[in-house]
């Protein structure tokens, strides 16, 4: 029971900052940049003890961070595919632009009401982040600890951005497109040119702290400072995409469906 106090109480920064526990200086700069790519916050802010819970799950850590086959998880179409074919078969039974205000529980079931609509179900999956999942109105109340953890829990911050060239210039000196660069301000790169190989594109990552900063700078201010990042790695013909593209998913307003 001690040593489980001990570890709540210690954050996953300050366990991988330890030399005790990571003697190289290299290793927990990496180790640092891929938590906060796993986490999207600083691992200060992170728990220990939550972290091997989550690294538990998947069988360690790596289930989450495995790149070593990044082809295998590109959809033709893109990600957003996956949510069209889903829709799809949902037909009418799905309601988009109807967030969840409240769900009532009894012994008939669950009715879950929106500004739009109201549903009666036998369950109910809630399905949002922590935060929006603690906006909606509960009937009965949710336990208070469980209350408590929806509202404590950290929001990620993270923006990503595609880069699109007329070709994967990158393959031609031997360079896989994948990187981590844990000094760069965009420290993640990937290569997600289609299975043609044309156009080449690159998706990157502001995370964590490094993202907070970027919102608030000027767009083209962020773009010089993504190019330059991707430069660093690729050579000088990443200066100039033929498009530039960057989404701050931490700005983004996402709702609960019905």
């Amino acid at each position: 029971m001690e040593g489980e106090r001990r570890e709540r109480a210690v954050t996953l920064g300050a366990w991988v900052a330890s030399r005790w526990n990571v003697p190289s200086a290299t290793a927990r700069k990496l180790m640092n940049t891929t938590m906060t790519t796993l986490f999207c916050v600083d691992p200060d802010e992170v728990s220990l003890l939550g972290s091997f819970v989550l690294a538990r799950g998947g069988g360690d850590f790596e289930y989450y961070i495995d790149s070593t086959n990044t082809e295998t998880h590109l959809v033709d179409g893109g990600a957003p595919e996956l949510a069209v074919r889903l829709a799809a078969k949902l037909g009418d039974a799905l309601h988009l632009s109807s967030p969840v205000r409240s769900i009532k529980q009894s012994d008939a079931g669950v009715e879950v009401f929106s500004d739009r609509l109201t549903v009666d179900a036998r369950r109910v999956i809630v399905a949002t982040p922590p935060l929006l999942a603690s906006r909606i109105e509960y009937d009965p109340l949710l336990p208070a600890a469980q209350s408590q953890l929806l509202r404590r829990m950290l929001s990620g911050s993270i923006v990503r951005g595609i880069t699109i060239y007329d070709e994967p210039f990158w393959r031609n000196d031997g360079l896989s497109g994948m990187s981590v660069a844990p000094d760069l301000p965009v420290p993640v790169a990937l290569d997600q040119s289609p299975r043609s190989g044309n156009p080449g594109v690159l998706a990157s990552y502001m995370l964590g702290p490094q993202a907070v900063r970027a919102a608030a700078l000027d767009p083209v201010e962020r773009r010089d400072i993504w190019l330059r990042a991707l430069a660093v790695r690729y050579g000088p013909k990443a200066l100039s995409p033929r498009a530039h593209l960057e989404t701050d998913w931490s700005a983004k307003q996402c709702r609960s469906a019905a």
